[in-house]
């Protein structure tokens, strides 16, 4: 590999997301601006789509529970379907 990003066209499937996951801090954000941006493709940052509770309890080192990812999966689910 020569360190480029190579994006193969196979003409049968339209990419609509890649989602790209990790823990905390490993470069998900990083990555994904850099894969979004040969294609010219709309680069999402999941965090952004925490409703503001979320933000105040993560911001004071508490990781949301599961009552607390409903609203922001859902949020992320609208995005993605709306998509097509």
């Amino acid at each position: 590999m020569n360190g480029r990003l190579s994006i193969k066209k196979t003409g049968y499937m339209k990419t609509r997301f890649f989602i790209v996951v990790g823990v905390s801090g490993c470069g998900k954000s990083s990555i994904s601006k850099v894969l979004a941006e040969k294609p010219g493709w709309d680069f999402y940052d999941a965090d952004d789509f925490h409703p503001p509770a979320n933000v105040a309890k993560m911001a004071g080192g508490i990781p949301p529970d599961d009552s607390d990812r409903s609203p922001w999966l859902n949020s992320l689910n609208e995005l993605i379907s709306s998509s097509t």
